[in-house]
């Protein structure tokens, strides 16, 4: 094997997120994930701890879940009794139902093509929020990739 071959690129857009549009420490952040199927429950837990461990804002985490998901979701927020921190679990069962139709081969099965139904889901005041997978680690505050909405709205 040869040396690794280091490829550069520049863009004409900036990425970076808008100085000049910080959100205020009050705006809620939302959060959605797809907690259903084996051992799902543990990677959510490790997912939010790593949200956590940097948020400045208030978050309400939203999850289509499927009934032994949402037990153990729900007693663990629970127990943490976190402040400004709002949950809404969907039934990961109900969610499956508009997504059957469509032929899948993932080895995840049905729960991988549940953020489709995300839409359908949420409530009619969420007009943005940010989805992850449940092995992900957040190595920083998620205010800084919200603040990236503010780029979109101006971009049209």
């Amino acid at each position: 094997l040869g040396a690794a071959e280091t490829v550069s690129f520049s863009s004409s857009y900036d990425l970076s997120p808008p100085s000049t549009q910080k959100i205020s420490r009050c705006e809620t952040i939302h959060i959605a994930m797809v907690a259903a199927g084996y051992n799902t429950s543990r990677n959510v837990v490790t997912v939010v701890k790593s949200i956590l461990f940097y948020r400045r804002n208030p978050l309400h985490f939203h999850f289509v879940s499927d009934a032994q998901a949402k037990i153990t979701l729900s007693t663990i927020f629970e127990t943490w009794q976190l402040p400004a921190i709002e949950v809404s679990i969907y039934s990961a069962e109900e969610a499956a139902k508009q997504v059957s139709w469509i032929p899948n081969f993932h080895y995840s099965g049905i729960y991988g093509l549940l953020k489709l139904t995300l839409t359908e889901a949420l409530p009619p005041h969420v007009d943005r929020i940010i989805v992850l997978d449940t092995d992900v680690t957040v190595c920083a505050d998620v205010a800084e990739l919200w603040q990236f909405f503010a780029l979109m709205r101006r971009a049209g």
